[in-house]
């Protein structure tokens, strides 16, 4: 992870929320996260912005960094295939993803709710893609365990739940 990356995109983010920012330096800005977005380490950025205590903005573009690299780089190899040379996004990444969620997810109460919302679509997608399987046996009983803790942990459960209909049924 290249640290200089991380602040050039943080700095990005500031221009693109900024009330004072211009219209060249917003698109310049924009350009910046596109980058990100079109690199093969769209995964370690996402996981970095996500988890990393940047701020709402940068934890909401880390998760919007997952959810196009599942939804545009999703491949079907195996739990061990390994295509990170490509820039794919293979089962053995969504592992990583969904288990380093998973505490995001049990703090959800301290996220800001577009926060929460986003997170919400990157585990639907993941679900959508690596479920039921051998690696994932245990999802409704993590959902449940959420949804016990009450709380936004509960509505995030039943967001997940929700969700998941809609995008299965609709």
């Amino acid at each position: 992870m290249d640290e200089a990356t991380v602040q050039q995109t943080l700095h990005a983010l500031e221009l693109v929320y900024g009330s004072d920012t211009t219209s060249e330096q917003r698109r310049q800005a924009e350009e910046q996260c596109q980058r990100l977005r079109d690199s093969k380490a769209v995964v370690a950025y996402g996981m970095h912005f996500a988890l990393g205590a940047y701020g709402a903005a940068a934890q909401h573009f880390g998760l919007q960094l997952l959810e196009h690299a599942i939804r545009q780089r999703w491949s079907s190899g195996g739990v061990s295939s390994d295509d990170s040379s490509s820039g794919r996004v293979t089962f053995g990444h969504g592992l990583a993803i969904r288990d380093g969620l998973w505490p995001l997810m049990l703090a959800s109460g301290e996220l800001a709710g577009f926060v929460r919302e986003k997170l919400v679509a990157v585990v639907v997608m993941l679900v959508l893609r690596m479920w039921p399987s051998v690696q994932w046996a245990d999802l409704s009983t993590q959902m449940l365990r959420l949804h016990v803790m009450g709380g936004p942990q509960a509505e995030m459960a039943q967001r997940v739940w929700q969700t998941l209909g809609e995008e299965m049924f609709v």
